[in-house]
């Protein structure tokens, strides 16, 4: 199976792994699964630092090389994605453009999102949700 990582998985993977769900800690440390993480949430980091959202525990860079370490291909944002993004429903309690990014992302590449965000239940027909 192939899955996207939500940006707090992320973030929990590093720095707080006893956040994750048991079976999402199984999926992600078995190098049996293809994950990936779409560019999109390392700009979200940054923006939400910026924004003083988030403190971070580690830099940008720190965790990409860290990914790349792990194993994690980093997914790019292209024209497909966008493409998608702009017929993805709107939902009224969900307008968050991170996560629809990222659904749109997973729905193009044919991937599951690890997300303990109960707002990615709401696109059932688009993508599946692992938590």
């Amino acid at each position: 199976m192939r899955f996207l990582l939500d940006t707090h998985t992320i973030l929990w993977y590093f720095d707080e792994i006893g956040n994750l769900s048991e079976k999402t800690h199984e999926i992600i440390a078995k190098n049996e699964e293809e994950c990936f993480v779409s560019i999109i949430s390392l700009y979200e980091m940054a923006i939400k630092v910026n924004i003083k959202k988030i403190q971070l525990k580690k830099s940008i860079d720190e965790y990409k090389n860290g990914l790349i370490e792990n194993g994690f291909t980093i997914i790019p944002i292209e024209i497909h994605h966008l493409k998608y993004y702009t017929h993805l429903p709107q939902n009224p309690t969900h307008k968050d453009p991170f996560d629809r990014l990222i659904i749109s992302t997973a729905a193009v590449e044919g991937l599951k999102i690890i997300s303990k965000d109960e707002k990615f239940n709401l696109y059932p027909d688009i993508v599946e949700t692992v938590w």
